[in-house]
């Protein structure tokens, strides 16, 4: 296990996000996938993922590496959604909503697959008891944040 690893979470974490910026895809594709496992060991959730969307959204970054962020924050939403707060889910949003006019194809898909990570987040689990509300179907739900 994860409980020997935890003392190691800052380091991996500092490593791995280091590791968005690497030349090679299949690098940085694999420290994106391994930040969204690292956070399931801490529960302090929200500082990383500020972190990765101010990355995201810097104009230093080829649109490669934009989206290997975006693919990190997809990762670490998937994995640990529920310890991140409403704050920074609401955020995390507004910004990933102008990256989805961006001039590359890769980078809007990455893009909108992290708005499905975050989304899937939103609702309480109690909300939802058909199993997959349509999204234009949201007659009688009361929370329209």
């Amino acid at each position: 296990g994860g409980t020997a690893q935890k003392p190691f979470v800052p380091q991996l974490q500092k490593s791995f996000v280091r590791a968005l910026g690497d030349p090679t895809t299949l690098v940085r594709q694999r420290a994106a996938l391994a930040l969204g496992q690292l956070m399931e060991l801490t529960t302090r959730v929200d500082p990383l993922v500020t972190d990765l969307m101010n990355s995201a959204m810097s104009p230093d970054h080829t649109p490669e590496v934009v989206e290997s962020y975006l693919n990190a924050l997809t990762s670490v939403f998937a994995t640990s959604g529920e310890k991140i707060t409403m704050k920074a889910k609401e955020t995390t949003i507004e910004r990933i909503m102008q990256l989805l006019g961006h001039h590359k194809d890769n980078v809007r898909a990455a893009a909108a697959n992290t708005l499905s990570s975050i989304a899937i987040h939103l609702k309480e689990p109690s909300t939802n008891k058909e199993g997959g509300a349509e999204d234009d179907d949201d007659d009688d739900e009361e929370d329209e944040n």
